[in-house]
């Protein structure tokens, strides 16, 4: 009995779906390619794709782990070199999403957009269309300094 209330538990999931993701994904990447409906090298990402998507979806793992799939099996499998694949893990935007993101997880670290948001509610009149041009107002300020993503990252967490 104890053993069928491990695997209803959330974490009893996770461990199975630990296993199952790889095998569906061995599975898929198989699948085309003995239908013919990718070649080698497809068929490969596509597994390795789904893996991915299923460990990002599901949570079997940490997210930054999962992230760190293509990173490691692409190479392993010849699919692409490791500097190819180093180079768009380094890419300047997905920097800038990181930059943004950190800045924006401090704002509610610190509080900082309880503040903000407070400060753009006394400061404007009564009523939904003036937050909502004072938000407006706002993000267009800091537009003006900073790119549009990371301002867009930053008033995420005063909405």
């Amino acid at each position: 009995m104890a053993a069928q209330d491990s695997n209803n538990s959330p974490e009893g999931a996770r461990n199975w779906l630990l296993w199952a993701a790889p095998l569906l994904s061995i599975l898929a990447g198989w699948s085309t390619l003995q239908l013919g409906v990718l070649d080698a090298p497809a068929s490969i990402t596509l597994g390795i794709a789904l893996w991915t998507a299923l460990w990002w979806i599901f949570e079997a793992v940490p997210i930054p782990v999962a992230s760190l799939l293509p990173l490691a099996l692409l190479p392993l499998f010849g699919i692409l070199e490791p500097k190819v694949v180093g180079e768009k893990y380094g890419h300047p935007l997905v920097l800038l999403l990181l930059g943004g993101f950190l800045l924006s997880k401090a704002m509610e670290k610190s509080g900082a957009h309880r503040r903000i948001a407070l400060m753009m509610v006394n400061a404007c009149p009564a009523g939904e269309k003036f937050l909502i041009l004072g938000f407006m107002a706002a993000t267009a300020f800091l537009s003006m300094w900073i790119s549009n993503t990371a301002t867009t990252l930053m008033m995420l967490p005063m909405a």
